[in-house]
């Protein structure tokens, strides 16, 4: 019998979190500027504020690729199986990039990502899906909403 994944995983593995990459992926290649205030601490708006120079660019468009490499691994991949163990090795790959994503947002000023009370709408957004995918991903893996 093959496993059961909950619904909250498939919705949100399959669909939101893909369409949500994809849709940041879009916003770096057409709005950069938007894209690095929308996704820094207001600490940093003075390094965001102007135009981004060509290693920027170059940078973003570097995220931008891996953004549709998530989308990929998540909607193409996890949709073709109910393989647990594929499902666990794609998840616990992207736990870890969560893990250096929050990292770095967090060293970028400590105080801003852990004051969630100033948070802006764009922090809820990036660090608001960033934690919970996060979350979900170690919940997972943890074995919680998954039965065999």
């Amino acid at each position: 019998m093959a496993p059961k994944i909950s619904l909250l995983y498939r919705i949100y593995f399959l669909y939101l979190e893909p369409f949500g990459a994809v849709a940041g992926s879009y916003l770096i290649m057409n709005n950069p500027s938007h894209f690095l205030i929308s996704t820094t601490p207001l600490s940093m708006s003075a390094y965001t504020a102007a135009e981004p120079t060509p290693l920027t660019r170059l940078l973003l468009t570097n995220i931008a690729a891996l953004y549709v490499l998530l989308a990929f691994a998540e909607s193409f991949v996890l949709i073709q199986t109910k393989n647990l163990n594929i499902w666990r090795t794609v998840l616990a790959g992207i736990l870890v990039s969560d893990i250096g994503h929050i990292y770095a947002v967090y060293t970028a000023d400590p105080a801003a990502f852990l004051g969630v009370l100033a948070y802006r709408g764009e922090d809820w957004v990036n660090n608001g899906t960033l934690v919970l995918g996060a979350a979900l991903r170690a919940a997972f893996l943890l074995g919680f909403g998954v039965r065999k």
